[in-house]
């Protein structure tokens, strides 16, 4: 439960600090359906709005169609201004300024406060995206899956070099929690599984990717085991990979005066049914076990 409050504090501030700080909008990577305002210093008449096209088009007075998609603004400025730079205006100064964001999107699902689709403004991780879905609800386990569409083409122009390996052509790079594999049913995307709880607690950043346009993310519902009888603080308590009987015993603040840990039971269903066995101190547990530690006979 510690931990847990950890985490919401982390991604509490992570939130913070991502709403106090503006969006990197120059490294952002245009694409169709974003709307441009262009503005040419000393030269108002040649201010303009243009939506990009579906083949990454958009049309500047005096210059006509120039392709801007897979650029970023400031890229976008230096085009422009080269292209009015041949017989049009000495020495021009552009402005690319993105106002409205259409052309990324990722959907976020599952244990997050807000799950929708949510529009890249910048190279935003899975925290960012975690964050503007409002944080992690009470229930969140510590896995997160991410869907990604296999690129089979060149490299996504918006992906920055030095990103951790599962950014770079959608497979995952290995390393502790950090899993992926391709879809059976559909080839052309492969699954990421992250550790929430390397990244979190453990401070393990590689668990911190980027996302990428399209990226389906689902953050995984917790488990949970549950702790009867003679212990100071019976009750519910998340599951972890790797819970035993006795981490169990101690989240339930240990054993009263009156317990017999050596008859200590557990029910676990198994094919529907309810199966109750003797366990010792290092069994290990399984999403809604039941541990009940009896009370001694003398």
């Amino acid at each position: 439960m510690r931990g847990m409050r950890i985490l919401f504090v982390f991604i509490t501030l992570a939130g913070m600090l991502m709403a106090g700080k503006p969006a990197m909008a120059q490294d952002y990577i245009l694409g169709p359906g974003d709307l441009l305002k262009i503005t040419v210093y000393e030269n108002d008449d040649l201010a303009t709005t243009a939506r990009i096209s579906g083949n990454g088009m958009i049309s500047v007075p005096l210059i006509g169609k120039i392709k801007v998609a897979g650029m970023t603004p400031g890229e976008a400025e230096h085009k422009i201004g080269q292209r009015l730079a041949q017989g049009y205006i000495i020495d021009p100064h552009v402005t690319v300024f993105v106002q409205e964001y259409k052309s990324k999107q990722v959907t976020i699902l599952g244990e997050v406060a807000k799950p929708g689709v949510y529009t890249l403004t910048s190279n935003a991780t899975i925290l960012d995206i975690i964050s503007k879905a409002g944080g992690l609800t009470d229930k969140a386990g510590n896995r997160i899956i991410i869907k990604r569409k296999i690129k089979n083409a060149a490299p996504d122009a918006g992906t920055p070099a030095a990103l951790p390996a599962a950014n770079e052509t959608g497979g995952a790079a290995a390393g502790p929690g950090l899993e992926a594999g391709t879809s059976g049913h559909n080839p052309d995307s492969t699954y990421i599984t992250l550790n929430l709880k390397e990244m979190m607690e453990k401070g393990n950043m590689a668990e911190n990717l980027y996302v990428q346009d399209g990226d389906n993310i689902f953050v995984t519902k917790s488990g949970f085991i549950y702790v009867t009888g003679e212990v100071k603080m019976p009750g519910a308590y998340k599951f972890e990979e790797g819970s035993t009987v006795i981490k169990a015993i101690a989240l339930a603040q240990g054993l009263t005066d009156k317990a017999a840990p050596g008859r200590t039971t557990l029910i676990r269903k198994v094919d529907g049914k309810d199966e109750k066995i003797r366990v010792g101190m290092d069994f290990q547990l399984q999403p809604d076990d039941v541990i009940s530690v009896p009370e001694s006979f003398f």
